[in-house]
């Protein structure tokens, strides 16, 4: 009688998409619930409308493509592209500005390039860019419903910054909490612990979101012992706007970003310095939407020189003609 192998090799079926994406979205949760605490129901109501945004389009577009609505529709990554987007939006944001965004991100940043698994760009950040750059003032209208009143921790600094006001003199501001900005800190750390679940389960390596933290922290530093009146610590760039977020579902996106290990070192660590050098010289306050999309044009480079050689493979020289074999 034929004994059953029992050695290797072995092929083990990998998780299906659907379950990837709903562990993704259940790490989300504890961030979400707290953002929803500390600043209001506007973030919920923003998670209603633009989930419905975006499985209202995302099933218009699988349609017109011909595909299977029900089968792509409920496998979770247009669900975490409007969380994601949801997440960044100001309490009292108009719903067409909302709309924008998801429309950007589930056509021109998804479905253009051939749908989940070809697209070049993260889509949420495709969004989330557009919507920056076209509504400038919408925004950055972080009061109203929430309770909210002024900019947020990172507007606020980078302003502060500009007028020359030294962050000695901010230091009592009431925008700064133990380490962070206030409440964002522990927004933050919400997002982290749900990260790290992620890289418990192995849903996520931690090579991409180690390196994009390290980046970041590194960067801050120096600038920070360089000038401290000019520069906020490292600490408030790591747990204030959407650095947790960023570094653990954004960066981490399978299809946007490189696939090696050494490759996801690099690009997090290149994301982490232009996060800083656009939060601290640019525009934009927070500028991990911007550094993420440049380095997702990056990425195909980044993989193709940092792809390991196959075992076994000897390099061949090409032959001249007329050579002898």
């Amino acid at each position: 009688m034929t004994k059953p192998i029992i050695s290797s090799p072995h092929i083990r079926i990998g998780d299906k998409t659907q379950q990837i994406m709903l562990r993704v979205i259940l790490a989300m949760m504890p961030g979400l619930l707290l953002t929803s605490w500390f600043l209001g129901y506007g973030v919920l109501l923003n998670c209603v409308m633009c989930l419905i945004m975006a499985l209202g389009l995302e099933a218009l577009v699988l349609n017109i493509r011909g595909m299977d609505v029900k089968r792509f529709l409920l496998d979770g990554s247009a669900t975490i592209t409007a969380l994601l987007i949801a997440l960044g939006l100001p309490a009292e944001v108009p719903w067409w500005v909302a709309f924008t965004g998801i429309a950007f991100a589930i056509i021109m940043g998804k479905h253009i390039f051939g749908g989940l698994g070809y697209n070049l760009f993260n889509p949420a950040m495709v969004g989330y860019a557009v919507m920056l750059v076209c509504f400038p003032i919408e925004m950055n209208d972080w009061s109203g419903i929430d309770g909210l009143s002024g900019a947020t921790p990172l507007e606020h600094v980078k302003t502060s910054l500009t007028l020359m006001t030294t962050m000695d003199e901010m230091g009592q501001d009431s925008v700064f909490g133990l380490f962070g900005g206030k409440h964002w800190e522990w927004i933050n750390l919400a997002f982290l612990l749900g990260g790290l679940a992620l890289i418990k389960m192995r849903v996520i390596s931690w090579h991409a979101p180690v390196a994009f933290l390290g980046g970041l922290f590194m960067t801050a530093t120096l600038f920070f012992i360089l000038d401290g009146d000019a520069h906020s610590s490292p600490l408030f760039n790591l747990f204030s706007g959407a650095v947790m977020i960023g570094a653990f579902f954004v960066v981490t996106d399978p299809v946007t970003a490189p696939t090696t290990n050494k490759g996801r070192l690099i690009f997090g660590v290149c994301v982490g310095i232009l996060d800083y050098v656009i939060r601290t010289w640019g525009r934009y306050p927070d500028g991990i939407a911007f550094a993420i999309l440049i380095m997702n044009a990056a990425s195909p480079l980044i993989e193709h020189y940092t792809k390991p050689r196959v075992l076994g493979k000897k390099e061949m020289k090409a032959q001249q003609p007329g050579d002898e074999n």
